[in-house]
Order: C-alpha cells, then structure tokens, then sequence
C-alpha cells in the first residue's frame, strides 16, 4: 500500500505541474487549442490504460500510463478558466465561473455512481467508455466554443511571481 500511496502522490504531483504549464500554453497556443489536445490525448491516453488493464501489465508500465493520462487530462482546466475569462466581462465571470464550478461537480458527482456500476463488470470498457466520452467533449467544445487567438500577456510564468504572491 505505500507503493500505491507514493504512486497517487506521485501522480498529484505530475497533475499540478501539467496545470502550471497549461496555463502558459493557453497563453501561446490559445484556450480552445489547449482544451481539444487536453481532451483528445486523455483520450488516447485512458484507452492505453484501458489496454494496459486489458493486457494485465506489470504495476510500473501502468502507473506510468496513469502519470501520462493524469497530466494530459490536467491541461483542460486552467485553458478552461482561462476562456471564461477572455469572453465574459467582470460583471458575467461570477456567473461563468459558477456555471463552469456547477458542470464539474456535476461530473464528480455521476462519474463515479456510473463509474461504480460499471466497475463491477471490468475496468477495461469503463476506461474505453470514458475515451469516447473524451472524444465527444472534445467534438462539443471544437463545434460549440469560439477560436481564440494567443493571449499572451506582458507577463509570463515565473516562479519568482508565484513565490511573490505569497507575500
């Protein structure tokens, strides 16, 4: 077990840093950019790991393959908030911010219950399930979202300014 525990730190771990560096490719590349690479490599990445189960591979390739899907995955959620706040004006990010706060939660809160039932049956077609459901978010937000451009700032990331902010 404190193999296992050092693995899901260890997988925290990578999913903090992919969120920092999201944050500054949403800057380069663009938000909605971000969003659709985030969500079509945690695609690819969950249906490895759906092979991988399938497969019975050993526990490093696999925790490995978890570390890969949990840092790709982490990329949506700062290029996310990011895109609230380039389209609504200070008065409407309360609203959008909440809106957004309202959708994960509604995923937290039915992912795992149907994540539960299907657990029972296999892990493996769970995990391909949810790679479609990647995909199909993925065609959501590619037809329902609006292009942005590059929006980067005078500023970029530095540990100088988050280590500022502490201040």
């Amino acid at each position: 077990m404190g193999v296992v525990g050092a693995l899901l730190g260890f997988n925290g771990l990578c999913g903090s840093v992919a969120q920092g560096l999201a944050g500054e490719l949403s800057d380069l590349l663009g938000r909605r950019k971000v969003m659709l690479i985030s969500l079509v490599l945690r695609s690819v990445t969950v249906a490895l790991l759906a092979q991988a189960i399938s497969a019975s591979w050993s526990l490093w390739p696999l925790a490995a393959a978890l570390c890969v899907t949990s840092f790709v995955g982490n990329f949506f959620d700062p290029a996310a908030r990011g895109w609230v706040a380039d389209r609504m004006g200070p008065g409407e990010r309360q609203r959008g911010y909440g809106l957004l706060r309202i959708a994960v939660n509604l995923g937290w809160a039915v992912g795992p219950a149907v994540g539960g039932i299907l657990a029972g049956t296999a892990f493996a077609p769970m995990l391909f399930a949810t790679a479609g459901i990647c995909l199909a978010t993925a065609a959501l937000v590619r037809l329902m979202l609006d292009d942005d451009a590059a929006a980067r700032g005078e500023e970029s990331f530095s540990w100088k300014g988050i280590l500022g902010a502490a201040d």
